[in-house]
This record gives C-alpha cells, sequence and structure tokens, in this order.
C-alpha cells in the first residue's frame, strides 16, 4: 500500500486487501522452522474448514496449516512462545497422502 487515504466521510484506509503472510513449506523431513507462536485461525471455503497456525520471525508473518499432528502439537502451546516446528517423517495412514509427522518444540 502505497500510503493512508482518508475518504469524504473521515474513514482512513490503514490496510488494503494484500497478503502480508507467508506460508511456511516442508518439502523433507528434517526441514524446521523458527518463530513466535501468535495464534490459530480457522479457514473456511468451498470444501470445508481447516486450522492455520501463525507465526512471526525475523523475516516476517508465517501461517502453516495444521493437520492431525501438527494440531496435536501446538494443543498447550500459549501465544507468545518462541516455537521450533520439525518435519520429522511421513506415515502411511492408508490414504492417498501419508500423514506428515511433526515434532513442536517450546524454547522456555
Amino acid at each position: 500500500m502505497a500510503g493512508k487515504s482518508v475518504t469524504d466521510d473521515g474513514w482512513t484506509t490503514v490496510s488494503e486487501d494484500e497478503v502480508d503472510e507467508n506460508k511456511v513449506v516442508f518439502e523433507n523431513p528434517g526441514d524446521a522452522f523458527i518463530g513466535t507462536y501468535l495464534g490459530k485461525r480457522t479457514v473456511t471455503n468451498a470444501d470445508g474448514s481447516y486450522v492455520q497456525f501463525r507465526f512471526r520471525n525475523d523475516d516476517g508473518t508465517f501461517f502453516m496449516n495444521g493437520n492431525y499432528s501438527l494440531q496435536r502439537g501446538m494443543a498447550e502451546v500459549r501465544e507468545g512462545r518462541m516455537c521450533r516446528i520439525t518435519y520429522t517423517e511421513d506415515k502411511d495412514v492408508g490414504q492417498k497422502s501419508p500423514l506428515r509427522i511433526f515434532r513442536v518444540d517450546v524454547k522456555r
């Protein structure tokens, strides 16, 4: 957004429909992401709904879609905690795609 604009009726635009978050992509087992946990949100689309977890680090704001493994790992993590999320392995669960398994570590 180039700058703020004020409308005739007194409204000031402070943000527009810009994407300022990046998706975390885990390609191989061992890939990891470190960031401060901002919270989770539920996203609804035509196919249903799913959970996303949001994080921030020095490179910006990020999100990752929460599969079963990640949701279990993040269940007890409080917002504001520094987390390391590691993609550890794929597990055959009898579906078309294997389940990605994640380890969640929290800095104390």
